[in-house]
């Protein structure tokens, strides 16, 4: 059961992968809003938080890159634009 729950949650942030991540680094470093800034860089957090959890439940190694590069406006807006609807 637990690998199976593992498993139906591995799509959590945007599919697992480090756009995602990125697309949360990109909007904390650049957004005008410091209330925002922080959402971003909690968001971004937790998301690392989750990706580690699940690579270790799986028997995998935990994220090795902390931070990987940020990404450009359009790649950030491609990575989180299915969704958003």
């Amino acid at each position: 059961m637990a690998a199976r729950h593992v498993r139906s949650a591995k799509t959590g942030c945007h599919g697992g992968t480090d756009r995602g991540l990125g697309a949360y680094l990109t909007a904390a470093a650049t957004s005008p809003t410091e209330s925002f800034r922080v959402l971003y860089s909690s968001l971004a957090a937790s998301c690392g938080e989750q990706r580690s959890v699940l690579l270790l439940a799986r028997g995998r190694a935990p994220i090795g890159n902390s931070f990987p590069p940020a990404l450009d406006l359009e790649a950030a807006s491609s990575a989180v634009e299915a969704f958003l609807g």
